[in-house]
């Protein structure tokens, strides 16, 4: 199995504390003939009741019932098995971690041609999100991804949703109300790209490590789907946030190669076809939350703005002439689905 390395080499130490770990914790499983056959460890970095959580536990039981009993799916929220995606993500390919549900900005450090989606408002709205993610595009990412020799399969897209911008500092209304604001990115080029644009000082940092550099001010703000600003209480350490939807933020349910070949044949579909099945109600949960979760920040605490987005696009779009050599026709091919 090909494996992601780093250059320092520090995650080898990590991944075999975390083997020894996962190991003895399935000692003295059930009696023989009780337990299931496959007992699958499901990882993200989101608390529990997030979206991707939401879908994870629909698609555990599912997998459960159409196996017959004989794949289980346990479940690690909260970053239990690893401090952020990436860290997640790497685990996965050593197999410390069977199933991941992350960001696909995450991917990026492992399989460039996600980072198409990344474009900033590159989207109109969900019902363009869904011709794209369930369409002809979504099929050939995912396609991309399982051949390319990573260790990972791709079994479905879900989302996290639109990404806002929240800071410590000001309301932000266009954006000149950016510039000079150190805003916490993920370790995505793109991201740094787009809020560079804006005169931002973007900054690429774990997840795990964001709350913390908020609280200190080491950093002044972040973007996220609204979701994540509930699920993780950052309206305690931010109180501004502006609707900008600047990114759209798809997810993806990976699992481990080598253990879904090695898996009959009837349960590799079992996975496959209810991780896809699973796609729609994650993905309406995300929305719903993302609707009913604003009311609920404002009643905490936070300031909302909704800015005109041209004026953010227009300082973006230097960000489409650097990667469009990169993408070709495949920027064309999201920006015409479902018109």
């Amino acid at each position: 199995m090909s494996a992601f390395r780093t250059k320092s080499g520090g995650l080898v130490p990590f991944v075999s504390a975390l083997l020894v770990t996962l190991a003895l914790s399935l000692a003295g499983s059930a009696p023989a003939g009780a337990a299931p056959q496959y007992v699958l460890k499901l990882a993200n970095a989101v608390d529990a009741a997030h979206p991707y959580n939401v879908g994870a536990r629909e698609f555990a039981e599912k997998v459960a019932q159409r196996s017959g009993g004989r794949v289980r799916i346990d479940l690690f929220p909260s970053g239990q098995l690893g401090p952020g995606e990436r860290e997640e993500v790497e685990a996965l390919q050593f197999g410390a971690i069977d199933i991941v549900v992350t960001g696909t900005a995450v991917l990026a450090n492992f399989l460039p041609d996600f980072q198409v989606m990344d474009l900033p408002f590159l989207f109109r709205d969900y019902d363009h999100v869904d011709a794209v993610l369930d369409g002809s595009v979504g099929r050939e990412l995912l396609d991309r991804l399982n051949s390319a020799g990573l260790g990972m399969v791709g079994l479905a897209l879900w989302e996290q949703g639109f990404r806002h911008l929240t800071n410590s500092r000001r309301p932000v209304n266009s954006p000149a109300d950016v510039r000079g604001l150190k805003i916490r990115v993920q370790e995505n080029p793109i991201h740094v790209d787009s809020f560079n644009a804006l005169g931002a000082q973007a900054t690429p940092m774990s997840w795990g490590e964001v709350y913390t550099a908020l609280e200190q001010g080491v950093i002044d703000g972040q973007e996220n789907p609204i979701p994540v600003l509930t699920s993780h209480r950052i309206y305690e350490v931010q109180k501004h946030a502006a609707l900008t939807g600047h990114f759209y933020a798809p997810a993806l349910v990976l699992i481990n190669q080598r253990l879904l070949e090695g898996m009959p044949q009837d349960l590799q579909q079992v996975l496959v076809e209810t991780a896809r099945e699973v796609s729609r109600s994650e993905r309406e949960a995300a929305r719903q939350m993302e609707r009913d979760q604003v009311a609920e920040l404002e009643r905490l605490g936070m300031q909302f703005t909704r800015p005109d987005k041209a004026p953010f696009r227009q300082a973006m779009a230097p960000v489409y002439d650097k990667y469009r050599p990169r993408f070709g026709d495949l920027i064309d091919r999201i920006l015409r689905a479902g018109e």
